[in-house]
């Protein structure tokens, strides 16, 4: 396997000699005796690691593009992944940001993009929660404060900022952890803090670096209605609900268990956009003047559509058309002719060519199913008809396009939209595809 960054470095643990000569899956319900090797050394003492082998997967053969023969054997726990990275090597993966981004991830730096998961990260399955899609909501760096305190909170399809002070002293934000190449930043609250540090295994080789705040909200749990709180890493989540038994109020959510539903419920994949220029300044640097209060604004609330990296144009005038969806938008830039495609889960599936001509077929707008929902036309009705992933993510359109003049301007990492009419400034970061708007 290929040495990788730390952000993308998966779990590996290298066994000697625990494989022989036989062949995988010789050990009775594991995929590979190192599996088994792996799961016995860490499950036997600290149930719930991996989750019960009686609700693991069978192997399967998973496309990956620096595997011999270009696919790898996997096998799913309650917990996590297990790959097969060699023949005696066990990587994990990261889940998380997989789940988060819709980006499947099929080698060292080859992925496929789906849409996120809209799975519910804790809680019993089918309500309405938080889901790794919402993770994309979330400041992937929160900055260091005296006396911060966690805030964050779930409700009604939003995360917002609560105004009660937890009074749990299991809720306190005792250790900020961030990753060496400045992406990530997140205070750890103690009951996590404890719980990471009493782990049999060095943790950031477990869960990675914290991608998101911890975060409380309210869910069934067993049926029963109560508080719980999370907080995202890179391969695993972390739930503490204060109301479980002692020894369980901190667990690990069921990401192995989410991923195979993600992975095997969604077939449809999207393009995945032309990789751009690595970003050589670190912050967001040569916006024009008329963006400095949606700048200022996102970058206050460390919005994760930011750092844009340094400006790569002056802005300019450009003719854009805009339209609304049920959960998304698109824009249209008549220079390029390309359209961006923009979930509202903070998520940008992609970026299109327009293709559609004057006097090609559906150049009007037509009715939708729903009151008030329409069949989109032009180009963005090509781009919702031709590309199955774009309808399922934003659904029919709301309102007709709206056409206008507007400045943009480019970055080494995206693009910065002015929306007049809509009274908003628009952060594509493209290089990894999530987006973000604040009052212009």
């Amino acid at each position: 396997m290929r040495a990788r960054t730390i952000r993308g470095l998966l779990v590996c643990v290298v066994i000697a000699g625990i494989i022989g000569g036989g062949s995988v899956g010789a050990a009775a319900d594991f995929a590979a005796p190192v599996f088994r090797f792996q799961w016995e050394s860490v499950e036997l003492n600290t149930p719930n690691f991996w989750g019960p082998l009686a609700n693991a997967s069978p192997g399967i053969q998973e496309p990956y593009v620096e595997a011999a023969g270009g696919k790898r054997l996997v096998q799913y726990f309650d917990k996590a992944r297990m790959e097969l990275a060699g023949p005696n090597a066990v990587t994990n993966g990261l889940l998380t940001v997989e789940l988060k981004t819709g980006k499947m991830q099929v080698g060292d730096n080859a992925f496929e993009q789906r849409l996120p998961a809209t799975i519910g990260v804790a809680g019993d399955p089918g309500q309405a929660g938080p889901t790794y899609a919402d993770l994309a909501k979330l400041p992937e760096r929160s900055p260091q404060a005296t006396g911060a305190i966690l805030t964050t909170t779930y409700a009604n399809g939003a995360f917002v900022q609560s105004n009660v002070v937890p009074t749990d002293p299991q809720l306190a934000l005792v250790q900020y952890v961030g990753d060496p190449g400045g992406r990530f930043g997140q205070y750890v609250p103690r009951a996590f803090w404890e719980y990471l540090n009493g782990l049999p295994l060095p943790w950031q080789s477990v869960l990675g670096f914290p991608i998101s705040p911890a975060f409380g909200t309210q869910l069934a749990v067993g049926g029963i209605s109560r508080p719980v709180f999370i907080q995202a890493f890179e391969r695993r989540v972390l739930t503490y609900t204060p109301g479980n038994p002692a020894g369980f109020t901190v667990e690990f959510g069921n990401i192995g268990q989410h991923y195979y539903q993600w992975r095997y419920n969604q077939t449809v994949p999207a393009p995945v956009p032309s990789p751009l220029p690595g970003v050589t300044n670190a912050g967001t640097t040569g916006a024009d003047a008329r963006f400095t209060t949606g700048v200022n604004t996102l970058t206050a609330k460390n919005s994760s559509a930011f750092p844009l990296g340094a400006a790569t144009s002056t802005a300019y005038d450009e003719t854009l058309t805009f339209q609304p969806f049920e959960t998304g938008f698109m824009f249209y830039m008549k220079s390029s002719r390309v359209i961006y495609v923009l979930s509202k889960t903070g998520v940008q599936l992609s970026v299109y060519a327009n293709t559609w001509n004057e006097g090609d077929p559906n150049g009007d707008l037509t009715p939708g199913p729903r009151p008030n929902t329409y069949v989109p036309k032009r180009g963005f009705g090509k781009v919702w008809r031709e590309n199955p992933i774009v309808p399922q993510a934003l659904g029919y359109a709301t309102a007709d396009e709206r056409p206008y003049v507007g400045k943009v301007q480019f970055f080494e990492r995206g693009v910065l939209i002015d929306d007049p009419a809509g009274g908003l400034l628009w952060a594509l970061n493209t290089a990894i595809g999530v987006w973000d708007n604040a009052p212009r």
